[in-house]
């Protein structure tokens, strides 16, 4: 199971790399790129449109592919072993008061 959401991470994530290119660049493909740029923008939007139909706002498609290459990448850092014990995070400290700024300056930006 493990190497099937690898093997579909990576196949969405480059799939969406394209999809933001392609949007982004206005840079053609070949036919078969295209059907599957179609395919993949077609199955974002049924997954989207649950979010549309909630709040009522039409999504850009590279905010799409923003979002579904964020997910993937923390699907990634989620599943990797001993993450917090990481070369990046190791001697990093987190204290209280900045976690409080931390959940403040979401709230905020999302207002």
């Amino acid at each position: 199971m493990s190497k099937v959401l690898r093997i579909l991470s990576i196949v969405f994530a480059s799939l969406s790399l394209i999809s933001l290119f392609q949007h982004v660049f206005d840079v053609g493909f070949v036919s078969i790129f295209s059907d599957l740029i179609e395919y993949y923008r077609n199955a974002s939007q049924q997954l989207f449109s649950i979010f549309e139909f909630l709040f009522t706002f039409n999504i850009p498609q590279a905010l799409k592919d923003l979002w579904l290459l964020s997910f993937i990448g923390a699907g990634a850092y989620i599943k990797t072993p001993n993450i917090e014990n990481s070369r990046l995070l190791r001697n990093f400290e987190i204290s209280q008061e900045k976690q409080t700024l931390k959940k403040l300056n979401l709230f905020l930006c999302f207002q």
